[in-house]
This record gives C-alpha cells, structure tokens and sequence, in this order.
C-alpha cells in the first residue's frame, strides 16, 4: 500500500517571508507549503510540507532541514504518513 508523506518543520520564526521558506524547501519542487503560524512555541511556526508518495524525496529534504537555523531558531522536523485509499 502506497501513502504521501508530509514533512513537519517547527521551530520556524513566526511571520518569516514566504519566499525564504521556499528557498528553503527548493528541493521539493512543487509540493505544496502550509505555514501554521499559531502552531509551534512562542515566535514560533510549524510549517507543513505536502510531499506526496516519494519517500526518497522526504528523507532527503528531512536530512536537509532539520537541524538548520534561521534568525536563531533551530528547525527540527517529523515525517508523518498517511495511507493512500
């Protein structure tokens, strides 16, 4: 059974600019981008990365990310899967 993956990056300062989280999640091609600014610790976002069936791809941009720092925030990251029906 196939399922997508969605990369979970917190840690992400609140109201950073969209493009930089573009750049930032570049090797992802056109996957879709969801900022939940309210999500993560105080000044703090969680962004959700919707990847899709590619594995490879999402450990890839897990090993990538997490970890980094942007304006003194540590990024930390989870993949989570959801089965496909």
């Amino acid at each position: 059974m196939s399922a997508t993956w969605r990369l979970i990056v917190g840690g992400v300062p609140s109201g950073l600019d969209r493009r930089v989280l573009e750049d930032l999640m570049a090797p992802c091609g056109g996957a879709r981008l969801d900022v939940h600014e309210s999500a993560g610790g105080p000044g703090e976002s969680v962004v959700v990365l919707s990847i899709g069936t590619d594995l490879r791809l999402a450990e890839r941009l897990r090993q990538q990310v997490g970890g980094r720092s942007i304006q003194g925030h540590r990024l930390w990251t989870w993949l989570s899967q959801r089965p496909l029906h």
